[in-house]
């Protein structure tokens, strides 16, 4: 993937890794924001889910367009997931950063959720900002994983995966 088309400026998507397993596509990316800008964003079929392990671009945030009015803007946190079928609106004061971008399949994760779970403001909005320590640190050992893959790192990562499913299955409904 190349350029991404903004409101405003162009920006930069220049992936340093990538590992696909059966759930999910990994990535470690340099993403560069020339200038301010805003941009829609929307996945079908899969959680869009980054972990910024730079510091986030200077004024992140995020509203999903079709169910917030155009005033509601949340700052971005570090780890964040973009639900699929949900469209946002991305705006930043441009800069670069470093993620770890997965790409995980709805599936994988929704199987893991109760038969009556639906989104609510506040489900949309924690995921803006996933506060879990414990899901930021399995984010960081898939980070370090794709950095120095080491023996059977595919099967590892898969693994991690499925416990990261099942935790942020856990972390919607609580």
């Amino acid at each position: 993937p190349g350029p991404v088309a903004g409101d405003a400026a162009i920006a930069t998507f220049e992936p340093q890794a990538r590992m696909e397993v059966v759930d999910a596509r990994l990535q470690i990316a340099l993403i560069h924001h020339p200038g301010a800008d805003a941009s829609l964003f929307r996945r079908e079929g899969e959680y869009w889910i980054d972990l910024c392990v730079t510091p986030r671009r200077p004024s992140a945030s995020g509203s999903f367009v079709e169910h917030w009015g155009t005033h509601r803007h949340v700052e971005l946190g570090s780890l964040i997931a973009f639900p699929p079928g949900q469209t946002m609106q991305i705006r930043n004061a441009g800069g670069r950063h470093v993620s770890l971008i997965c790409q995980l399949r709805s599936e994988a994760l929704e199987r893991h959720l109760p038969a009556d779970f639906a989104w609510t403001d506040h489900r949309r909005e924690a995921c803006l900002n996933i506060s879990s320590e414990r899901l930021r640190s399995w984010f960081m050992r898939l980070y370090h994983e794709l950095r120095n893959p080491g023996l059977a790192s595919a099967e590892f990562c898969s693994s991690l995966l499925t416990a990261i499913s099942i935790e942020l299955a856990r972390f919607l409904v609580a």
